[in-house]
């Protein structure tokens, strides 16, 4: 058996091309939901049965050059047949011939997809990665299987769902989990589909953001899987149209619990006679209207039937009895978030499914404070942060602005705010200011000068179109500031944000060395350039891309030099280039970004 004899060996001759756009989709899809989880795209193929071509590689791995063995690899093609000849479909009885045959092939390449799992994640090269292998599909000479590998450390910590098959059915845990999954299935049918295969879709900017809704249609059913109801599968459209209806023009805000009924966990306060569908938009929103804190809509995955509550766990109760209770928050218009054991899996905002945020930490809000007011004092910053706390325990959202010229603002705003005599706020008169529409302004010092406070500002192209009216109009008015100024934005699920988001310090030697490695992985003026490992250079252009932010003009024209000289090596080598964006020095960039 031969694996890989050189570095450069093809299956077939745009498997390059393939391979870049599965790890592209996959990347831009990661990013887009905020998992980190540096993911990479890999092709394994194992020479056809049917193909007698002396020195022909039996298994092939694309790219060669990520450092697995040959003896990481050759056993792979054994392994598979042992998994196979063990499995238990051999001794089932089938209906025919032909399903017999469709089945054991099934089998066949769920047992090949297990061996090669196996053989990268026990491989030297594989050690502190996680491998999500594809299905096969015949390419030439090979079957090729698409996969792809994340971190396991950054993987392991994402929120996901307690079990990963109910009955043999296989569940999407996570929405990363979801996407890679997807993903590959994608890339499994572009094999079958294309002759010859060079890319997983002709159009690929609508892959990622096919495969991350995809995924949460996937999330959100396998709950229901897990809740006990196998006809959940338009759960994930009933949310999306509940948190868009309004009822009497009021925006819809509530908790619903999704447990079987007659849950022990579960007590019912009242029972509906009649079970209303999930998919009847108006009841299911008209009945959104009776829940408050405590006293939550109860549906079973299909069917609603009633109100009532979760009951705290028993002394004698092991911590995982409510595995199989989720909570479904809505948060403002168009804004939905999914969660199970407190454990927040999924949130969606005007129909973008994303990762839910996490809280913002102390550490980071004082950064804030310090570099956008200069002479804030440590009690100051305290008193801000207690005030933002208080409104993230209101489970209705609040602004703060907080801004120097927030007296000169409360008389410029004054006809569309409620100007005040200034003066500190208590967390009471707080939650009083905030049960009307608008912000609250105040200086650094915590002391306020007007409530309901309708902010104004130009539209400046900043902004995120996933959030909410709230968040947008703190954008736009922290923009158009003369003044220094910072905005609080509390959500209605106690996320707390800050605008500006202000990148974090870093040191300039840090932005420099990544600098130097990628000129040094990407140097031609050496003996042995042509062995240039593009894999390494692009490793290293996705690490300096995150200190993107921090680079000066000069360093943004040497990194653009050296990935033209990559590229015009990679035309050279395989007449195909990758088309990066160019480095630009930020223009909101200054010497208080470095530590």
């Amino acid at each position: 058996m031969t694996v890989n004899p050189t570095p450069h060996h093809l299956m077939w001759e745009l498997q390059e091309q393939f391979r870049l756009s599965l790890d592209r989709a996959t990347d831009r899809a990661t990013d887009q939901i905020g998992a980190i989880v540096s993911a990479d795209a890999l092709l394994v193929g194992f020479l056809a049965d049917d193909v007698d071509q002396p020195g022909a590689p039996d298994v092939c791995i694309a790219p060669a050059d990520r450092g697995f063995s040959i003896q990481d690899l050759e056993g792979i093609r054994a392994d598979a047949q042992r998994r196979f000849e063990a499995h238990p479909a051999h001794d089932e009885t089938y209906e025919s011939v032909e399903v017999q045959q469709a089945r054991l092939d099934h089998f066949l390449d769920e047992t090949r997809r297990e061996a090669v799992a196996a053989a990268l994640d026990s491989g030297r090269a594989g050690r502190g990665r996680t491998f999500f292998i594809g299905s096969g599909a015949r390419v030439g000479d090979y079957v090729v299987h698409p996969a792809i590998s994340v971190d396991s450390s950054a993987y392991a910590e994402l929120n996901a769902l307690p079990y990963d098959e109910i009955d043999g059915v296989p569940l999407t845990t996570s929405l990363a989990h979801g996407i890679v999954v997807e993903l590959l299935r994608i890339a499994t049918h572009a094999l079958l589909a294309a002759r010859p295969p060079r890319s997983i879709s002709p159009i690929d900017d609508d892959v990622p953001n096919d495969a991350i809704r995809r995924s949460a249609n996937h999330l959100v059913y396998s709950a229901a899987l897990i809740a006990g109801e196998r006809l959940g599968q338009g759960l994930f459209d009933a949310f999306e149209g509940l948190s868009s209806t309004p009822y009497e023009g009021r925006v819809g805000s509530g908790t619903v619990v999704m447990a079987r009924e007659g849950h022990p966990r579960i007590s019912v306060d009242v029972q509906l006679r009649s079970a209303v569908s999930v998919r009847e938009r108006r009841q299911f929103r008209k009945l959104l209207e009776m829940t408050r804190p405590g006293l939550h809509l109860l549906i079973d995955g299909q069917r609603i039937y009633g109100l009532g509550s979760v009951q705290p766990l028993a002394h004698d109760e092991p911590d995982d009895s409510d595995n199989d209770i989720f909570r479904f928050t809505l948060l403002e218009q168009g804004s939905w978030q999914m969660a199970y054991n407190r454990n927040p899996l999924l949130r969606v905002s005007s129909g973008h499914p994303q990762l839910p945020r996490p809280r913002m930490s102390t550490n980071l809000f004082i950064d804030a404070m310090r570099r956008v007011f200069d002479e804030v004092s440590d009690h100051d910053i305290r008193g801000i942060w207690m005030l933002a706390q208080s409104a993230a325990q209101q489970a209705r959202g609040a602004l703060l602005v907080v801004t120097t010229a927030a007296a000169e603002e409360a008389r410029r705003l004054a006809p569309q705010a409620l100007s005040i005599r200034p003066q500190q706020l208590s967390p009471e008169v707080l939650d009083a200011v905030t049960r009307i529409d608008g912000a609250v302004l105040l200086t650094p010092d915590g002391v306020c000068h007007a409530v309901g406070v309708i902010l104004d500002g130009v539209a400046t192209g900043a902004g995120d179109p996933s959030r909410g009216s709230r968040y947008n109009s703190a954008v736009r008015y922290t923009e158009a500031s003369t003044a220094p100024c910072l905005t609080v934005i509390v959500s209605e699920d106690g996320m707390i944000d800050v605008y500006p988001e202000l990148a974090p310090r870093v040191r300039p030697e840090d932005v420099e060395q990544a600098l130097a490695d990628l000129e040094a992985a990407g140097s031609l003026d050496v003996e042995g350039a042509r062995d240039v490992d593009l894999e390494a250079f692009y490793a290293l252009h996705k690490r300096l891309r995150r200190f993107a932010f921090y680079l000066s003009d000069s360093q943004c024209e040497r990194a653009n030099a050296v990935c033209l000289a990559i590229e015009d090596l990679r035309w050279e080598r395989s007449r195909t280039r990758v088309r990066t964006v160019p480095f630009r020095t930020d223009p909101r960039m200054n010497a208080s970004f470095f530590a």
